[in-house]
């Protein structure tokens, strides 16, 4: 929770120090003022809540523990597994055979394309997720197949700093092509 909401509240608390370590989606540390038990009503049921308060401005969350203690809707999410056969099928193969140019190479379109952004939208700087450890071995040589076909350049210097948090003026069709360097 964000330290100036629990301001805003005009609630009167005092902090505990904590020894937790909050770590950000991207892995970054999240440094804490500390830890407050704050009054939460739901369905006129009062529940005191713990939170660690930041010093960045963040929506405050509750963890899982907490809203199933509150009767809060947990959201439940089940995995199906299906097999997908290592070869085409009968039906499969039959769509290859009678339409084989559309199933060949990367599928780029003919001709040159123009994308022009918006100026007044702010870029986005999503940080990568990681890859399961199941499916590390069949990425690990992705990025070599992918430079071989064209579709990515190796770096060898820096290159332009991100646009997060400027403004980006530039659209996509005034920038070097890749295949033109």
């Amino acid at each position: 929770m964000f330290d100036k909401v629990i301001q805003d509240l005009d609630i009167e608390c005092h902090y505990e120090k904590t020894q937790v370590k909050l770590k950000s989606y991207s892995g970054h540390q999240i440094s804490t003022k500390g830890e407050v038990a704050l009054p939460c009503e739901y369905k006129r049921n009062v529940f005191h809540v713990k939170f660690h308060v930041v010093e960045i401005e963040a929506p405050p969350v509750l963890s899982v523990e907490t809203c199933k203690e509150m009767g809060l809707r947990a959201r439940k999410l089940s995995l199906q597994q299906h097999d997908i056969p290592e070869r085409p099928t009968d039906l499969d193969q039959s769509i290859l055979d009678e339409y084989p140019d559309l199933f060949h190479g990367l599928g780029c379109l003919p001709g040159e394309h123009t994308i022009t952004l918006d100026p007044s939208v702010p870029p986005v700087n999503h940080p990568a997720r990681k890859v399961p450890l199941s499916l590390k071995e069949k990425f690990k040589g992705e990025p070599d197949r992918m430079e071989k076909a064209g579709v990515i350049v190796r770096q060898t210097e820096p290159t332009e700093p991100s646009s997060y948090g400027t403004e980006h003026e530039k659209s996509i069709s005034s920038s070097t092509p890749r295949n033109a360097e």
